[in-house]
């Protein structure tokens, strides 16, 4: 029993229609913005050219807003400066919020390749999540009860589990560049490793993932000395334990099995880090230890 039943007495039905409609508005908010916003430089040492835009903040406010008044109690921890503890006795549950994921791209004005991400944690369980493409309106989402799906606008849901019958016909790699790996890593790439194209793909993080769980692409590779953030990781873990995708570091002996942790402040990842379904695992077995 979720806390959802416990403390809030709402049936799911009204919290997934309150999940993607949040998801919704927010994206509408990013798409009207497109064209009249601001962008100012937000320096990291991961991210030299990372920015934020107002487009940012105000979508923010919006949704903490909305996710504060719907679900009182539970906290909340937003890429743009803001968290709210979680005042449930006794629970740890809080929302995760990336306002504009692919801010970069966004302030480019490129014409896709920017999302809106939520996510709900639940003593240590990403219990729900919603990732919404700004641009097509497509959202990939799952809650309690409910098997991750993607819907179109105006289509009705679809399960999320397109990698099962496209996996053998992709051998794309997303988002790792071989050649800037140690020269002890990159024989495993190539014609003669487990992918032979590869695309580094740019923008929202949530979308390069959503590629994988459709069965555009075969794995996603996330470079050394990544940061992993709570608003960019925790929704996608949450996907990726659902649908059994495996997370695995890049080691110069082979690839080693990879857990990854829900992060509530950004922490450093020394690891290259590739992510592949657990059907594939036979395909990368002579390069495991």
């Amino acid at each position: 029993m979720t806390v959802l039943n416990e403390s809030w007495k709402t049936n799911l039905a009204l919290f997934r229609s309150q999940l993607c409609g949040i998801t919704r508005n927010a994206m509408r908010m990013v798409r009207a913005r497109r064209d009249t916003f601001a962008a100012s430089s937000k320096h990291s040492a991961t991210k030299p050219r990372d920015v934020v835009t107002d487009a940012d903040v105000a979508t923010q406010a919006f949704i903490v807003g909305l996710l504060t008044e719907e679900f009182p109690g539970v906290g909340i921890i937003a890429e743009e400066g803001v968290t709210v503890p979680c005042t449930l006795p006794g629970r740890s549950v809080y929302w995760t919020i990336d306002p504009i994921d692919g801010t970069l791209v966004f302030s480019e004005r490129a014409p896709h390749g920017f999302s809106v991400m939520l996510a709900l944690v639940e003593d240590g369980e990403v219990i729900a999540a919603c990732i919404g493409d700004v641009m097509t309106g497509t959202l990939y989402w799952f809650a309690p009860g409910v098997p991750p799906k993607w819907e179109d606008p105006g289509a009705d849901p679809m399960p999320l589990n397109g990698f099962l019958s496209r996996n053998d016909q992709s051998s794309m790699l997303i988002g790792l560049e071989p050649e800037k790996l140690p020269a002890a890593m990159r024989d495993r790439f190539g014609p003669t490793g487990p992918f032979d194209r590869y695309d580094l793909d740019r923008g929202s993080i949530g979308l390069r993932f959503a590629r994988l769980w459709t069965g555009n692409a075969a794995g996603i590779g996330m470079r050394p000395n990544r940061e992993w953030t709570p608003w960019d990781d925790t929704p996608i873990i949450g996907f990726c334990r659902k649908l059994g995708f495996r997370y695995l570091a890049l080691q110069e002996g082979g690839f080693a099995p990879f857990d990854p942790q829900l992060v509530r402040t950004p922490v450093l990842c020394a690891e290259a880090v590739l992510v592949v379904h657990e059907s594939r695992l036979n395909d990368l077995r002579p390069w495991l230890h």
